[in-house]
C-alpha cells in the first residue's frame, strides 16, 4: 500500500507544509511525493516555515528564515543542539494539500463522471459511478466514529446505493465496516486499500479474480437487531427507557404501549459471542442513575474509552429508534456520561419477584 502513509496523515488532519527536501521522508518515499505533486494532489504552496529535526524528534521543529537565494534552518529547541544549515533557495517550497484537486482524481478513478463537487457537512459528493451500478460516490477524509455512523444510518433511509470513500479507516470502530461491508448497498471503501502507484501515475487498483485460499474466519454469532419506527416530529425527552431485567430494557415513546427489547435487538452484544457489550453495560448504568452515570460505575479506564463507548450506543440508539441525533452527552469535568432520553432503573416490583425466586431457591 504505497499510499498508506500519506492517507494515513490525511484522515488525522496532519500539515503538509514538508520543504521540497523532506517530502518523500513525510509522505512514505519517493514514488508516493512524485506521483501525489504529478497529480496535483499536493502543491507548492510558497516558501518553507520549518523542517523536520534532524535527530527525528516528532516534537522538534527547525525554524526557517528566507532570503532571495538561500534558506538558513535553525534548531527549535530552546538550546541548540543543531548548527545553522545554509540552503539554496531554488526549487524549495513548502507543499499544501488541494482538496479540490483530490476529489477530482477520485471522480476519475471510480467513473463518477467530472460534474460538479458538493460539499455536505463533512462530506462532499463526487457524483455517480457509471462502473458501481450508479452508486453514489461520497468522499469523507477526516471520519469521526458517532457522526460517521449516524450519516450512514441517514444514507440507508434514503434507500440508494453508495459508495463512501475514507482514506484509512484508521479513527472508526471494526464493527462499523462489518455493518458496511463489500456488496452493501452502502459500504464504506479504504483507499488505502484500492489506490496505488503505477508508472508515476496514482491508479485504482485491479481486482483480479485469481483462485485464492479461504483464510479463517472465527464464528459469527447470527442477531437481528429490531427497528422500532417513532412518530415524526418526536424528541429525545418524549422516550422513556427502562431496565427490566437481565438483558431487557422497556422502551415506551410517548403515550404509547411499551415494548421489551434485548440486547441482541438493541445490536448491543458482541458480534461473535452474543455476550453482552460494554455499550449495553453502559445503557444500564444509565438507566440505573436515573439518565447519569459515572466512568468509575461502567467501568471505563480513561475519558477517552468512556467517549467512544457513549458515541457507539448513542448511534446504535439512533439507529434501532429512527432517531437523527445522538442522544447522549459526556461532562469530561466531572467524568459523567447524561441523556436526553427518560432512563429508569429497574421497577421495584420487579426487583421484588426477582428476590423472592432467589430466596426459594
Amino acid at each position: 500500500m504505497p499510499l498508506h502513509r500519506f492517507l494515513s496523515l490525511l484522515e488525522r488532519g496532519h500539515d503538509f507544509g514538508y520543504a521540497t527536501p523532506c517530502l518523500a521522508d513525510g509522505v512514505g518515499g519517493a514514488a508516493a511525493a512524485d506521483a501525489l505533486t504529478a497529480s496535483g494532489v499536493l502543491a507548492p504552496v510558497g516558501p518553507p516555515t520549518w523542517f523536520p529535526c534532524r535527530h527525528g524528534r516528532p516534537g522538534c521543529r527547525q525554524s526557517v528564515s528566507c532570503s532571495d537565494k538561500t534558506l538558513t534552518t535553525r534548531c527549535g529547541r530552546s538550546t541548540p543542539e543543531c548548527e545553522a544549515l545554509v540552503l539554496d533557495a531554488r526549487g524549495i517550497a513548502a507543499h499544501g494539500f488541494v482538496e479540490l484537486a483530490f476529489a477530482a482524481l477520485l471522480q476519475q478513478l471510480f467513473d463518477a463522471g467530472t460534474s460538479a463537487i458538493f460539499r455536505e457537512r463533512d462530506v462532499l459528493l463526487l457524483g455517480r459511478s457509471f462502473s458501481e451500478a450508479g452508486a453514489l460516490v461520497w468522499l469523507w477524509i477526516h471520519p469521526q466514529e458517532s457522526r460517521f455512523s449516524l450519516w450512514m444510518h441517514e444514507q440507508e433511509r434514503r434507500a440508494a446505493r453508495a459508495l463512501v470513500l475514507v482514506p484509512t479507516g484508521e479513527t472508526l470502530h471494526q464493527e462499523t465496516f462489518e455493518r458496511y461491508g463489500a456488496g452493501r448497498p452502502v459500504s464504506i471503501v479504504h483507499l488505502d486499500r484500492v489506490l496505488t502507484i503505477d508508472s508515476g501515475r496514482i491508479v485504482r487498483r485491479q481486482e483480479v479474480n485469481a483462485p485464492a485460499r479461504v483464510p479463517w474466519q472465527p464464528r459469527q454469532v447470527e442477531r437481528t437487531v429490531a427497528r422500532v419506527r417513532t412518530p415524526a416530529g418526536t424528541t429525545w425527552r418524549e422516550i422513556a427507557i427502562e431496565y427490566v431485567d437481565a438483558d431487557v430494557v422497556g422502551i415506551r415513546v410517548r403515550d404509547f404501549e411499551p415494548i421489551r427489547l434485548t440486547a441482541g435487538e438493541l445490536g448491543l452484544t458482541r458480534v461473535r459471542t452474543a455476550q453482552l457489550s460494554d455499550q449495553w453495560h453502559l445503557l444500564r448504568g444509565l438507566c440505573e442513575g436515573s439518565g447519569t452515570c459515572t466512568r468509575a460505575q461502567v467501568g471505563a479506564p480513561s475519558m477517552d474509552v468512556l467517549s467512544k463507548r457513549a458515541g457507539r450506543l448513542g448511534a446504535q440508539l439512533a439507529f434501532v429508534l429512527d432517531m437523527a441525533t445522538n442522544p447522549l452527552h459526556l461532562d469530561t469535568s466531572n467524568e459523567t456520561v447524561s441523556s436526553e432520553f427518560r432512563a429508569h432503573p429497574e421497577p421495584l416490583r420487579t426487583a421484588s419477584r426477582r428476590n423472592r425466586e432467589l430466596s426459594d431457591i
